[in-house]
């Protein structure tokens, strides 16, 4: 086989398709979010702003965090740590298991690359190990619970956003014997949802069976209980609450019911035969001081965000008009404000900003050009899903910062609309 000629043909396939993509080369600066530097192809520079991305909140920049890391290396190395094989397991590795622990109300959880990846061992080993297993996906999953529930082959329901009804009905209409998960996010990305976690879990209780969150929203900005929730297995992510990228963890009961997953990567036997590999040392490090921050100041800057993004929404009501926010008015996460602008396609709002970031979806599928799944699971349709922008305050914005960004976007919207043929 001629394979430099199968795989120039399957290249160039795609590039008739229109599906090659390339991407412009960035390099962002510690204490200079949301600007980076774009480095082009014949070596000049440019200054850029990256308007959405894993990091839109600066949240890979805290300098504690950073500091620990650094600490970390300097005592340790850079070299592998140690975790759960025949040298012993490093103690960094201990002390974030506790603060997990602490967090939860439950014993120690796995550590992961991601929360991506504890979602997709979770749910596409369970789902595919468990004989005749049906997992019930709520509309508006994350993709990588969509994905995790793709590789594992099983049988899917599809059950509304946040409506304990509709799970409840799903479940009554299957054969109560074949063995069943529930999966779900705690706290939606794109509109801050937070989803009734207790009441799912008792359902989930009453049928038997077992119930899968996606908490990578949720840890370190509302209070999460594994016990009181009925929670058998939970997955999160470092750089959601302000700690580096490329370190996650996912907890599973062991206990009524104990959960046993099958192995997503063979070799060294690490994390308890589950995923082999060594581990970041410095990310669990500043996983576990992120957690410890997130703990401390969580009440205090649910206030201040809250503030905030109503401040937004109220302004934005007052000056323009023909806005509406997407999702729940109350139970949602105080630093996330999703809104529509009629006639407005929220790319173009991106296009027009050009020093205030925000987002149209999750930067998990933003190479997607599609609206968001989430906003039209909410029953809103297809143009407030077009015209949706989120926008996420922070710990590091300050007051003068939202009162420029409420002028920048009522601006922005103004002029789009009066070049808009829709609006009128």
């Amino acid at each position: 086989m001629d394979y430099n000629q199968y795989l120039d043909t399957a290249l160039e396939r795609l590039h008739e398709e229109g599906r090659y993509r390339t991407f412009i080369d960035i390099e962002r600066t510690r204490g200079h979010y949301p600007h980076a530097v774009w480095r082009k192809p014949d070596g000049s520079e440019a200054p850029v702003t990256v308007w959405c991305g894993n990091d839109y909140l600066g949240m890979g920049q805290h300098p504690v965090v950073l500091d620990a890391m650094h600490e970390a290396l300097d005592a340790t190395g850079a070299g592998s740590g140690g975790t759960r094989n025949i040298s012993g397991t490093n103690h960094y590795h201990v002390l974030l298991e506790q603060e997990l622990a602490d967090l939860h109300g439950k014993e120690s959880a796995l550590i992961f690359t991601s929360g991506y990846v504890s979602n997709w061992a979770s749910l596409g080993t369970l789902g595919s190990k468990l004989p005749g297993c049906i997992i019930y996906s709520a509309s508006d999953n994350h993709a990588s619970m969509i994905e995790g529930i793709r590789h594992s082959r099983a049988e899917k329901r599809i059950w509304k956003h946040n409506s304990p009804e509709d799970l409840d009905r799903a479940l009554s209409a299957d054969d109560p014997g074949r063995p069943k998960i529930v999966a779900f996010e705690s706290v939606y990305s794109m509109d801050g949802d937070i989803a009734p976690i207790a009441e799912i879990g008792a359902i989930a209780r009453e049928y038997g069976i077992l119930f899968h969150t996606d908490a990578t929203q949720a840890v370190g900005h509302i209070p999460v209980d594994v016990q009181a929730m009925n929670i058998d297995i939970l997955s999160m992510s470092a750089h959601k609450i302000y700690g580096p990228k490329g370190i996650g963890a996912l907890y599973r009961r062991r206990s009524n019911p104990r959960v046993q997953l099958a192995p997503v990567m063979y070799g060294g036997g690490h994390e308890k035969g589950i995923r082999s590999g060594t581990l970041n040392v410095p990310g669990i490090v500043g996983f576990g001081e992120a957690l410890r921050i997130a703990k401390r100041n969580m009440s205090k800057e649910v206030e201040k965000y809250r503030e905030w993004t109503l401040q937004m929404q109220e302004q934005f009501e007052a000056e323009l008009g023909d806005v509406y926010l997407n999702g729940h008015p109350t139970e949602r996460l105080p630093h996330n404000l999703n809104i529509s602008f009629s006639g407005v396609e929220s790319r173009a709002v991106i296009v027009k900003l050009q020093d205030v970031a925000v987002a149209t979806g999750s930067a998990c599928t933003s190479a997607k050009v599609e609206p968001s799944h989430v906003i039209q699971a909410l029953g809103c349709g297809d143009e407030r899903a077009h015209t949706a922008i989120r926008v996420s305050v922070g710990r590091f914005n300050t007051d003068v910062e939202i009162d420029m960004s409420i002028d920048r976007i009522v601006s922005a919207v103004r002029e789009l609309r009066r070049l808009s043929l829709s609006f009128a």
